[in-house]
């Protein structure tokens, strides 16, 4: 679904860039017409998905609402569906933890949590040390350096995009078919090859400086944006995707501004060593990823997270009890008469 969605924002994008040239919207007197037309989509999006069930997920995980889920389930996945398959597998990932929002110090108290946060936050570091932030900012100028006036600048953006876009539309099927693992490490390579082709004619031929500029449109064209949001469902519980959603958007946030910020003054005064701790950061992330990033499609949220950072002998996980075990919603009861919270016993 995230790769669908992000397939039409990067068609939508394709369709809305020729109005944006001098001779059309993008001059001194119809400029507004462009953050009008974004206005009026984000209202109709605000509209229509006022009037979407909320998540079924959400709704039989967290609120415990078992029939609003069951419609929600024939809303989203059809009549036809497996429902009882859908729901046995909200089940068990319920029972993986406790039904409020996990906190930050639970995370650090639990190895898996830790790991899920850590294959997060290295997907969410990928956009953030890639040109994605920077070219949004600084094409233009970037590829005025070649020679070319805004114009031309503009119309080049467009060609490229338009090269690009047919992956978009593959995407979805891709991470499908060879799963998130492949597609998620070539994405981070590509990414990595935009780096050592940067497009600032400064200190870089044209020639390598538009191939930098293909590489990151394909990477952003397979969903290069949307790999952090994909992870994040699938190797995160439902209880914790709070918590870790708002880390892996809070730390990449402050890098990607401190670099839009300081490109301009630092690539003017040292040139290509602005982007040497950047291509080192981005060789780093693909290392790591390759060693450390799961396969994770069609594998249920529990057996995904069962499987990270296996615990220590000394432990017992929620995962291996028996369903007899479960004394009450997210708690195990113990050999005292107690109950022991579930997390705690990951």
């Amino acid at each position: 679904m995230a790769m669908s969605l992000g397939a039409g924002g990067n068609l939508l994008l394709l369709f809305v860039s020729p109005f944006c040239l001098p001779q059309v919207f993008g001059n001194d007197h119809g400029w507004w017409s462009l953050p009008a037309f974004c206005l009026l989509l984000a209202m109709i999006h605000l509209f229509v998905a006022n009037h979407f069930p909320e998540s079924p997920k959400h709704l039989y995980i967290a609120e415990n609402k078992r029939e609003e889920a069951l419609a929600s389930v024939r809303f989203y996945h059809g009549e036809n569906a497996e429902i009882e398959v859908i729901i046995d597998e909200y089940e068990r990932e319920k029972r993986v933890m406790h039904n409020h929002a996990v906190t930050m110090k639970e995370i650090f108290r639990n190895h898996r949590l830790r790991w899920s946060l850590v294959i997060v936050m290295l997907a969410a570091m990928v956009p953030a040390t890639s040109l994605i932030n920077l070219k949004s900012q600084y094409l233009e100028p970037m590829l005025m350096n070649f020679g070319l006036d805004q114009s031309k600048a503009m119309l080049a953006t467009m060609l490229m995009t338009a090269v690009t876009s047919p992956l978009c539309l593959m995407a979805p099927f891709l991470v499908e078919k060879f799963g998130r693992r492949p597609l998620f490490i070539f994405i981070t390579l590509l990414s990595t090859l935009e780096l050592g082709g940067s497009p600032d004619g400064s200190w870089f031929i044209p020639t390598v400086g538009i191939f930098g500029c293909f590489m990151g449109g394909a990477s952003s064209m397979l969903g290069m944006l949307n790999m952090t949001s994909i992870l994040v469902g699938e190797l995160c519980p439902h209880a914790a995707r709070a918590i870790i959603t708002q880390i892996m958007q809070v730390i990449p946030m402050f890098w990607v501004l401190l670099l839009v910020i300081c490109y301009p003054i630092v690539s003017a005064i040292y040139g290509v060593v602005f982007f040497i701790p950047m291509i080192a950061l981005s060789l780093v992330l693909l290392v790591l990823l390759c060693k450390y990033l799961p396969e994770t499609k069609g594998l249920p949220v529990d057996q995904i997270f069962r499987s990270l950072q296996p615990s220590d002998d000394s432990t017992v996980s929620l995962l291996t009890q028996d369903q007899e075990s479960i004394s009450s919603y997210g708690a195990i009861e113990d050999t005292s008469g107690g109950s022991t919270p579930a997390l705690d016993q990951l």
